[in-house]
């Protein structure tokens, strides 16, 4: 699961998310942000923006930002309850 979420999300980055269904694009943009790092944010640069979402596409970097707080929360707790195997 780990290994889709990671290599498949790095795959996924590197096309457009309009090609792909409605809820995998936002999945990609609303669970896991990695349209926010790259995708949106081009649109914007592009003058691509469609409706009144001017602001969610010019602000989407900050999503990232945002959603990077409980990964390093979580890493951290996990690497304090880590137990060696000791050999």
């Amino acid at each position: 699961m780990i290994n889709i979420l990671t290599d498949g999300g790095k795959e996924l980055a590197q096309y457009p998310l309009d090609i792909y269904k409605k809820w995998v694009t936002r999945f990609f943009t609303f669970v896991i942000p990695f349209g926010c790092v790259n995708y949106l944010p081009l649109m914007f640069v592009l003058d691509r923006v469609e409706g009144s979402s001017v602001l969610l596409y010019m602000l989407s970097p900050l999503f990232g930002i945002v959603f990077i707080v409980p990964c390093v929360l979580l890493w951290n707790y996990g690497v304090r309850h880590y137990l060696s195997t000791g050999s």
